[in-house]
């Protein structure tokens, strides 16, 4: 049974029913709480006042942003971070890569970085960068945006108008302003707040044509860490972990993109001088082909969603990180190591030693970093969320 004859149905039903207030207030609940295009019930943080399928519009006759007509989905992101090294904003970059075929508008809470500007700008539907700590209901009309999609915005950054279908994708426990749907970036992130599993939808990751992978054929390995460069993401106690990683591990050269400077020289002496060091710049990325593994340890912060770790499958670098957060969801014992004991990271990294294991964690890592974390995984499950709206 679709919707509307679902909802012709309660109207008539109303109809032959008397005047009974608590009748009439049942009736117009149940049409309010279903979405009239056909998609069943609304899920999670909602607001009231949008309905019909807006989106369907554009990208349900034809599987692009264009409607018959030739016009295209206006889509409003807003980030609450302007730097495209680490945060949201690196997934608000990879939506519009995964959605060429819309006009894009983005908005940051934070000022962007120049870098950040550059990126979203060489790429072709992106019409405007902003920076607003609060952005206001008159200023969204005037960009008339189909779509507002937010990533990690509390009550304080946006002001939403009625009638313009609006998600919420969160990316951390934060409190968010409540929007017509709310996604999260991984299964953990949503039982962490109490949210339901369908409530998911994974990161894609774009693939650099210029990345490919140059790794030795050797016993010898080159392991890295990416991360983003503040004191709260390399905590001291790096330093006597990779002491100890170094200790174990002799035939392991060691890559840091991301390391503050003020704790460069402690980790290169753990290391036995055998570390480089690599600005967190965004072309950073490029490295990571290169390296046979990609090693991540915190023994505090569980990551929501590795964006990283998933750009590193897709070049068929192996994942050995923390059996912690997200990425318990994103590897399988096929395509890399989930370690709870520094003494697991060193045994990791000791089993690739075999060239023959590491070539098929490698290709089988590449296999599902392609299906599940690709531009075009990413705009399915997306336009999948869209046409709830």
């Amino acid at each position: 049974m679709n919707s509307s004859r679902f909802t012709i149905r309660i109207l008539i039903f109303s109809c032959g029913c008397g005047k009974s207030s608590v009748r009439r207030a049942y009736v117009l609940w149940m049409i309010s709480d279903w979405n009239i295009s056909g998609i069943g019930r609304r899920t999670g943080s909602q607001r009231s006042g949008n309905s019909g399928n807006v989106i369907g519009n554009f990208f349900g006759r034809s599987g692009n942003g264009s409607t018959m007509s030739g016009q295209k989905l206006r889509l409003l992101q807003v980030c609450n971070v302007g730097n495209i090294v680490g945060g949201t904003a690196a997934c608000a970059w990879t939506v519009a890569r995964a959605l060429p075929d819309c006009h894009h508008i983005v908005c940051f809470r934070s000022m962007p970085t120049r870098e950040t500007i550059t990126q979203f700008r060489k790429h072709a539907g992106v019409e405007e960068v902003l920076s607003r700590r609060c952005l206001r209901e008159r200023e969204i009309q005037s960009h008339r945006p189909d779509l507002i999609l937010l990533h990690n915005i509390g009550h304080d950054g946006v002001q939403l108008p009625e009638g313009i279908p609006t998600m919420q994708y969160v990316h951390s426990q934060i409190s968010p302003v409540a929007a017509d749907h709310e996604i999260h970036c991984s299964h953990w992130l949503a039982r962490e707040r109490g949210k339901a599993d369908d409530t998911v939808c994974w990161q894609g990751v774009p693939l650099a044509t210029d990345e490919t992978p140059k790794r030795s054929t050797g016993t010898e390995l080159t392991i890295g860490r990416i991360c983003t460069p503040t004191k709260r993401k390399w905590p001291e106690s790096q330093v006597a972990f990779y002491a100890d990683l170094a200790r174990r591990n002799e035939r392991v050269h060691w890559e840091f993109i991301g390391c503050p400077s003020e704790l460069q020289s402690a980790i290169q002496t753990a290391c036995v001088d055998r570390g480089t060091f690599l600005d967190a710049a965004w072309s950073a990325r490029r490295h990571v082909a290169r390296w046979d593994a990609i090693l991540y340890h915190h023994p505090t912060l569980s990551e929501s969603f590795g964006r990283t770790v998933a750009e590193a499958m897709r070049v068929g670098t192996i994942p050995i990180v923390d059996n912690r957060g997200g990425f318990v969801e994103q590897l399988t014992p096929e395509v890399g190591f989930l370690c709870q004991h520094p003494t697991e990271f060193s045994h990791a990294i000791e089993q690739l030693q075999d060239i023959r294991l590491r070539r098929e964690m490698s290709i089988a890592a590449r296999e599902r970093g392609n299906a599940q974390f690709s531009l075009r995984a990413f705009r399915a499950r997306l336009l999948e969320w869209f046409g709830t709206l």
